[in-house]
């Protein structure tokens, strides 16, 4: 499971790296940016759910892609995945998951809002847009795991 989801977090990494070099391609880039934000912190909610850390806000997008990344390897290879973690939405209801099940989670978050991104940037003509399915992540020689 820790080599599946290390895998799952290069590929995230990758993605959302490509898309944070895209952003200036949106003629209207506020909303790009909303989202790719949005995915960050999400991911940043549930380290603090995991670990307790609690990041410096940071507004540029690829340090707080670089400091996610380290915090979430280091949760990889760390910790219990299968420990339970008690925590509250935002709305304040409380739940119960496992480390691994949040982290499978967080990564699939990823892929639904870089969706999301790609619908936006069709809405602006905006053609160049990166191509980050998982399988274009698999085939990069440089990257490959």
């Amino acid at each position: 499971m820790r080599e599946w989801l290390l895998r799952q977090l290069r590929y995230d990494y990758w993605a959302n790296a490509k898309w944070i070099d895209s952003l200036g391609g949106f003629s209207v880039p506020e909303r790009a940016h909303e989202v790719m934000h949005h995915i960050l912190w999400a991911q940043e909610v549930w380290l603090r759910r995991i670990t307790g850390i609690e990041f410096e806000a940071v507004d540029d997008h690829k340090t707080r892609l670089e400091r996610n990344f380290e915090a979430w390897r280091a949760v990889f290879a760390d910790e219990d995945l299968e420990r339970p973690i008690i925590y509250r939405r935002l709305n304040g209801d409380a739940f119960t998951s496992r480390v691994d099940d949040i982290a499978s989670h967080m990564l699939n978050h990823g892929t639904y809002h870089r969706g999301q991104l790609r619908g936006l940037a069709e809405s602006q003509d905006f053609n160049e847009f990166p191509e980050t399915d998982l399988i274009s992540f698999l085939r990069e020689p440089a990257v490959r795991p």
